[in-house]
């Protein structure tokens, strides 16, 4: 077996978990579509936290499921940040860059701790 040579000594693992609470993010080009589970397929969106001062730069991520019975959550995301769309959809990139305030409730996954965004609002 060939061995990789790369140092994950400083790696971070995931994303950082952050308390209950609102945070002004802005949403990255990381973000993508990701492939279909067994829950369907989603987009993972990925944002800088701007403020609390405390997380700024860090980074945080949630999931809009593409689900027809779940699009009222996208549709939600996509209103406040002021993303046009229409009966055939959107462009993502039209995101990018975006600043909005996510709400993190901290929920319990297989054990353990997970950010868990539960709600959208303007940037002020």
């Amino acid at each position: 077996m060939p061995r990789i040579n790369v140092n994950l000594v400083d790696v971070e693992s995931g994303f950082e978990v952050y308390p209950d609470g609102k945070y002004l993010v802005e949403i990255t080009s990381k973000s993508k579509v990701a492939k279909a589970t067994a829950g369907g397929a989603y987009i993972r969106w990925i944002a800088q936290i701007m403020e609390p001062e405390e997380h700024a730069e860090k980074l945080i991520s949630w999931g809009t499921s593409l689900l027809p019975q779940a699009l009222w959550n996208l549709k939600a995301m996509m209103e406040v940040i002021g993303v046009a769309f229409d009966e055939e959809g959107f462009e993502m990139e039209d995101a990018f860059g975006s600043q909005l305030i996510v709400e993190n409730q901290v929920r319990d996954y297989n054990g353990q701790d997970r950010n868990n965004i539960i709600g959208y609002f303007a940037a002020e």
